[in-house]
């Protein structure tokens, strides 16, 4: 599906690259009531917005070829015009010889005006200092009066992640108006203030916007008069007529001559252009045809297959037969043979999803989504309760592995099983409002290397980060040169591993305690490519 930004995109380009009036027509046109309605809230005055707004699309035409790629244009449009308004208003300040602030002349308060109007000044400087995400979610969805799905599409959000964006900035410019002084509902109001700076550009302003930007006529006429003027006064105002007088008629009629030779080729322009656009129409419909009969036939395909299976389902034929097919990456096996494989469903100590899992339970992209969050949640938890039951202590001989006691740092947690049941029992519960049965015992299979699944289990290895019985940690420090740092895990009654992390890897609750480590590591991973 095209993005609101992608058309956006695809009209600038094509005005970029080829100086299609049509496409940049088509640009004012989306995003004009935009242009204008900050201008107006900015300056108070329509024919002062008016006026900034041809100057903002003067600006686009100018910069289209630095735009195109632009992630959502309509953020470029309401900067932009929010830096000419206030370019505007202090111009018109030092015209009229004022010390007073830019909203004495901008903002004056009108007999019957909306309760809200107060706030109006203050909106757009409040859009400004938000980040530019959440401006534009703002601007998409209450300016420009897009969907949800739209306003997600434009900043690479699914559509439910779009609404929490939208609620979380329209949360934060809440917050501004209150610390200005304002009393409003944290939603509500904001929604309020927004719809009341929302204004609809005049009718005419877009056709004049667009010929403004894509028009520059030199005042030829006017320099002419200018200069008669200048040169008809002091001492030689009398022989300056004499000498111009005719050739007056000469200048009128080579400025006449040059407008219509001007607007001849600015008509043959445009007939090459709607020729261009008939030649783009005829072949998309031919396009259009020819999908139009590919899917024919798809429908065609799809009733035999339908009519194939529904006689297999009667008995009529006998079941298709499974060919392996050697071009394909994907086989299909029984779900058997499956559940008897080892595949580890996370990778890491930071329980990211494994691909070979992915691949295994056949996951869509919003269903992964939904899976890492459980399990991101359900390790932060481990990782908050960890960090209140450990303790530093001094090493023993069983944790040393042939280090030396300087170079060990032990850390002893005790049982956190209570800590841990109930959020184990919510993410099983997320999991399985994911998965069907047979794909969530799979996915229990998988987590077995990171983590007990039950009170039962009894696996200890390397890969393992969940650990709740009580348990000691030991870190050992890098060796020279060395990019690691060592580890050891030792439950007492139960054995020990040992393997290696690397300096990120190490729990946030640890890290302070061997920052020196960590710091050691890290330079001889920077200093690694050098010696390379």
């Amino acid at each position: 599906m095209m993005t609101m930004g992608d058309a956006d995109n695809i009209l600038l380009t094509a005005y970029a690259a080829n100086e299609s009036e049509a496409a940049f027509r088509a640009i004012v046109e989306r995003h004009v009531d935009l242009v204008f309605a900050t201008a107006f809230r900015l300056t108070g005055d329509r024919g002062m917005a008016e006026e900034i707004s041809q100057n903002v699309f003067f600006a686009l035409a100018r910069k289209a070829p630095r735009l195109t790629g632009y992630d959502t244009l309509a953020g470029w449009l309401h900067r932009t015009t929010v830096l000419e308004s206030r370019a505007k208003v202090r111009a018109e300040l030092r015209r009229r010889r004022r010390e007073t602030a830019a909203a004495d002349i901008s903002f004056q308060d009108r007999e019957g005006s909306s309760p809200l109007a107060g706030l109006i000044p203050l909106l757009d400087e409040g859009l400004m200092g938000m980040r530019e995400n959440d401006r534009t979610a703002l601007i998409l969805r209450f300016f420009e009066e897009r969907s949800y799905r739209e306003v997600g599409l434009s900043i690479g959000l699914d559509e439910e992640a779009a609404r929490k964006r939208v609620a979380r900035a329209l949360h934060r410019l809440g917050d501004f108006f209150r610390q200005r002084g304002f009393t409003m509902p944290a939603a509500t109001g904001v929604q309020a203030v927004l719809a009341e700076g929302r204004q609809a550009a005049p009718p005419s302003l877009a056709t004049a916007a667009a010929g403004a930007a894509l028009t520059t006529k030199p005042a030829v006429g006017g320099s002419i008069l200018s200069y008669f003027r200048n040169l008809c006064s002091g001492k030689a105002k009398v022989a300056a007529v004499c000498l111009l007088l005719p050739a007056v008629p000469l200048a009128w009629q080579w400025v006449a001559n040059r407008e219509a030779s001007g607007t001849w080729t600015r008509l043959n322009t445009e007939l090459s252009k709607l020729q261009e656009r008939k030649n783009a129409l005829a072949l998309e419909q031919t396009v259009l045809e020819e999908s139009l009969k590919q899917a024919a036939e798809s429908e065609s395909e799809a009733r035999v297959r339908f009519y194939r299976a529904e006689a297999v389902r009667a008995g009529r034929l006998p079941p298709p037969r499974y060919a392996w097919d050697d071009g394909s990456p994907l086989a299909r096996i029984p779900k058997s043979t499956l559940a008897a494989l080892d595949i580890s469903a996370v990778a890491g100590d930071k329980a990211r999803l494994s691909s070979m899992m992915t691949e295994a339970l056949q996951l869509t992209l919003p269903e992964a989504g939904k899976i890492q969050t459980a399990l991101d949640k359900f390790l932060a938890e481990y990782r908050a309760a960890e960090k209140v039951a450990l303790r530093p202590v001094p090493p023993v001989a069983e944790d040393l592995l042939g280090h030396l006691p300087s170079d060990s740092r032990v850390f002893e947690v005790d049982d956190l099983h209570a800590k841990i049941d109930g959020p184990r029992a919510v993410l099983f519960t997320d999991l399985r409002t994911v998965l069907a049965p047979d794909r969530f015992e799979l996915l229990l299979r998988g987590l077995r290397f990171w983590m007990p699944v039950d009170d039962q289990e009894q696996g200890f290895n390397s890969g393992m980060v969940i650990i709740p019985d009580p348990h000691r940690i030991v870190i050992y420090a890098p060796s020279a040169n060395s990019k690691v740092l060592g580890w050891g895990v030792r439950i007492p009654g139960r054995g020990m591993f040992s393997t290696q992390k690397e300096p990120n890897a190490i729990p946030e609750s640890l890290r302070a305690t061997v920052s020196d480590w960590i710091t050691l590591a890290e330079n001889a991973r920077m200093a690694a490519p050098a010696q390379e």
